[in-house]
């Protein structure tokens, strides 16, 4: 338990302490000894902002002491250079974070020595950093400054202590479970990713990546397309030299340019938005393919995804996002396939189903560019929340030492289950890029996922 308040903002160079932890004089005495910090809320959008929770505007009095004069004014030009410093940071100018560490006298958890941390954004809207006293005059007599107001923003959540944990190896292409060692918050904190030992590729190679993640496993579901094949335009084709997931792949082979549709396979009980991927490749040099899904629902209307192209591109397997679906009591799902001409054929080796009404998950679509001029090579795929040291998250690939970093959409993590599930969907080997699963010598990778996320907290503690 912490014997004494700790109040500390600091840009980890200079420092403004307003009180030490320890119960010792300070410079920068809380004005009656007291600070309420805020409680932030969720946001009202998920587009307002970085994180579920909404920055939270404090204000605190201040009384400013020093041995002289001219100390007294130092410490309150300190105070509003650090607070100048948040706002600049927040604004995206190049300069370090200011951080507010905190710990109230009584805590269980956070102390002195690991408090409660967040980023400070600078000042109110339409309101000035500090608002000095009417009689600060009196400086020049006393050599303190009584009841300074310091208005600012900071992130609504406070971080604590990172932890993490790394999953079993898995094969490419499946979902694993890991079990994070703090056994689940109340409150969820920002999460990292590094999947180890997946395969790039030489730089200007199109081959796309989608890292899944969830906060259940039942929240993310892989189907084999093989089990929907009719035995007419629709038929199962062994491919297992491709590394094919179950060794067969659904094929479709055209015979008119209108669309077919697929036998159904089963799917899993969903309910949701859910965001739907395919691991395809087209066979021919003419044609072009419209995909598009069809999910029957139990007492509900049939759902359909829009149309997807398969182009000619595509000659190679690749993931391919092929759209959204609302889906109660789901049934099944069939494929439905339009050809541009009569010429190749269509293969399908998985299809995943994320839910994305469920809490905390998260697709994040990458390249696998590793920057060099030719070749592959084995890297690790990070992503990284940086809460307490940028403004946005980060997605690079690191090579040795040398890290990468990709041109990607700020990928924002939240979770605060004990048992997370992840799955890396990426094709191509170092032989051939004709292969549905990450292979290396002739052989599949395996991968590991290893997260670590800081303990939150809304309220102190």
């Amino acid at each position: 338990m912490a014997d004494s308040l700790y109040l500390e903002i600091t840009n980890g160079v200079t420092s403004v302490m307003i009180a030490d932890g320890e119960g010792g004089e300070t410079e920068f005495k809380l004005h009656y000894g007291m600070y309420a910090p805020a409680v932030a809320s969720l946001r009202r959008s998920d587009l307002d902002g970085s994180g579920p929770y909404s920055d939270v505007v404090e204000t605190r009095s201040l009384n400013i002491t020093g041995a002289s004069v001219t100390e007294v004014l130092n410490n309150l030009a300190t105070l509003n250079y650090l607070l100048d410093q948040a706002e600049r940071w927040s604004r995206g100018l190049n300069v370090t974070p200011v951080i507010i560490k905190y710990s109230p006298k009584g805590a269980t958890v956070s102390s002195l020595a690991n408090p409660l941390q967040a980023v400070l954004l600078g000042r109110a809207p339409d309101a000035p950093a500090l608002q000095l006293p009417q009689d600060f005059e009196v400086v020049g007599e006393n050599r303190y400054i009584v009841g300074v107001r310091v208005t600012l923003v900071r992130q609504g959540e406070w971080k604590h202590t990172n932890q993490g944990a790394t999953s079993a190896a898995v094969d490419s292409g499946e979902k694993v479970t890991v079990t994070m060692p703090d056994g689940g918050l109340s409150v969820p904190g920002p999460t990292d990713v590094v999947v180890n030992d997946i395969l790039t590729y030489a730089k200007g190679t199109t081959r796309r990546a989608y890292l899944v993640l969830s906060e259940a496993a039942d929240n993310i579901t892989i189907l084999d397309a093989e089990g929907a094949n009719n035995g007419a335009a629709y038929t199962s084709v062994a491919d297992a030299g491709s590394y094919a997931r179950n060794a067969n792949v659904l094929r479709y082979t055209p015979t008119v340019t209108t669309e077919v549709e697929s036998d159904s396979i089963g799917i899993a009980a969903m309910e949701g938005i859910i965001g739907w991927y395919a691991n395809v490749r087209n066979n021919s040099a003419l044609a072009s393919f419209a995909l598009r899904l069809r999910v029957r629902m139990r007492h509900y209307a049939d759902a359909y995804t829009a149309p997807t192209t398969i182009a000619t591109a595509l000659n190679t397997p690749t993931w391919v996002p092929i759209g959204w679906t609302y889906i109660r009591s789901p049934w099944s799902v069939f494929f439905n396939v339009r050809a541009s001409v009569v010429n190749g054929s269509l293969d399908i080796d998985s299809l995943v189903a994320v839910n994305f009404s469920a809490a905390h998950s998260m697709v994040l679509g990458t390249t696998l560019d590793n920057g060099a001029g030719v070749g592959t090579a084995q890297s690790w795929l990070n992503v990284e929340q940086r809460r307490l040291s940028a403004r946005s998250p980060i997605v690079y690939l690191s090579i040795g030492s040398n890290p990468i970093q990709l041109p990607d959409s700020s990928p924002v993590f939240f979770t605060a289950a004990e048992n997370l599930t992840a799955l890396l969907l990426a094709t191509g080997g170092d032989a051939s890029a004709n292969t549905w699963r990450q292979v290396v010598s002739s052989a599949v990778i395996t991968n590991t996922f290893t997260l670590s996320r800081y303990a939150a907290y809304l309220a102190p503690i």
